[in-house]
């Protein structure tokens, strides 16, 4: 989960952007119960990978979004797999 946005007045219920284990990026709108147990609709599900940001290095400013994103994700997984042995 890179973004979760919860009872934001105006929108789904849950919304905001995930990395799959593919490292694909799905923009989500999730409407809930209000306890967050239920779904009652999915009003969006998209795969947005297309519109992130991978420069490795942008000039005052370092890495873009995805770049870190999945630079992160790789670093904890490898983690994991090294603790895991």
């Amino acid at each position: 989960m890179l973004d979760l946005q919860v009872d934001f007045p105006g929108m789904p219920r849950l919304y905001g952007l995930l990395l799959t284990h593919e490292e694909q990026f799905i923009a989500f709108e999730i409407d809930t119960d209000s306890t967050h147990r239920y779904v009652e609709s999915v009003s969006q599900w998209t795969d947005v990978s297309t519109h992130q940001d991978y420069t490795p290095r942008k000039r005052g400013s370092g890495k873009g979004f995805a770049a870190i994103a999945l630079q992160v994700r790789r670093e904890l997984l490898c983690d994991l797999y090294v603790q895991m042995s």
